[in-house]
């Protein structure tokens, strides 16, 4: 049942994965399978956070996190609170969504699971920028970077590349976020990675907004660089291991 819930969760069917996964969660309570239970109120969360209850998401999320701790689940833990970061986030509980993901950080660096760590510093990047805190959101981005480029994760990669778009736009270095921007679409469409509704809503604001900021030669100038660079290249401007000009002169 958890499987075939987490299916129809991948298919976008809601209602469906719901009531597998509700009636996964009735019967490992019956079996008093608490890992089981844990792990069905996590998926749970999941399923309320895309049906946009983010409330009941929460609840959830912090009831599977806080069974995970007693039950001394260290890796099921973390992720849990990476979950509960993330909705507290969306929920504007920015304190308490950093305090999830930093004790979810901690966990897995002692687990030395490195794309849990770049999975935490990212999305407390993306708090800070809704801190309006734009320099320190792009430092943690950037550390998140280091390891899913080093994974080859090119999924969070791109995530990436468009979460620190927006930090460089908030901090008036627009002609750097459109080249982001476009750079994370040139690399979505190689590694034919899809976007959600979610990521496409946010780089149409964030491309409306850049193209306010920059003439149509500028515009054009950092999106066709974009297109012409390879993605170690993308990687190394936005990590500021490179400069526009300098791969522009190449």
């Amino acid at each position: 049942l958890s499987r075939c819930g987490i299916m129809a969760w991948a298919r976008a069917d809601m209602a469906l994965a719901r009531a597998r996964l509700d009636e996964c969660l009735q019967l490992r309570r019956l079996a008093g399978d608490l890992r089981g239970i844990a792990a069905a109120l996590n998926n749970l969360g999941l399923v309320a956070r895309d049906q946009g209850d983010l409330e009941a998401s929460r609840d959830l999320y912090l009831q599977a996190s806080g069974s995970f701790r007693e039950l001394g689940l260290p890796r099921e833990l973390s992720s849990a609170l990476n979950n509960l970061g993330c909705v507290c986030i969306e929920l504007g509980r920015l304190e308490e969504g950093l305090e999830a993901l930093e004790e979810c950080r901690i966990l897995a660096e002692s687990l030395d699971d490195r794309l849990g760590v770049a999975r935490a510093l990212h999305d407390s990047g993306e708090a800070r920028l809704l801190q309006a805190e734009p320099a320190r959101a792009a430092e943690l981005m950037r550390l998140a970077l280091r390891d899913r480029w080093a994974a080859r994760e090119w999924r969070e990669v791109a995530q990436c590349l468009e979460g620190l778009a927006r930090c460089h736009a908030a901090l008036g270095q627009h002609e750097l976020a459109a080249f982001l921007l476009a750079a994370e679409q040139v690399l979505r469409e190689s590694a034919d990675i899809p976007s959600g509704p979610r990521e496409c809503e946010r780089r149409r604001e964030t491309q409306q907004l850049l193209q306010s900021h920059l003439g149509g030669e500028d515009w054009a100038r950092a999106t066709q660089l974009a297109a012409l660079s390879e993605p170690d290249h993308a990687v190394r401007i936005a990590m500021q291991e490179d400069s526009l000009d300098e791969l522009w002169q190449r």
